[in-house]
């Protein structure tokens, strides 16, 4: 854990010395922004009558809609 603190310390002193723009990253780096819009959520019961509730963002996307699935 120290190293990742002393990682972030080293990054903040080169962006407020050389802005944002002195953090690069490799030329073959990539990523993927995952935008969910369900949550699912269950809690296993010992009488088996499981909770089961989903969150899923509405039609705006200002607001989540919950729905209890069981019991």
């Amino acid at each position: 854990m120290r190293i990742w603190k002393t990682r972030k310390v080293e990054l903040e002193k080169l962006v407020a010395e050389k802005g944002e723009e002195a953090i690069t990253r490799p030329e073959d780096w990539g990523a993927i922004d995952c935008v969910h819009t369900i949550f699912e959520f269950w809690q296993g019961q010992t009488d088996r009558i499981h909770d089961r509730i989903v969150f899923e963002k509405g039609a705006d996307e200002t607001e989540w809609l919950i729905k209890r699935l069981s019991p």
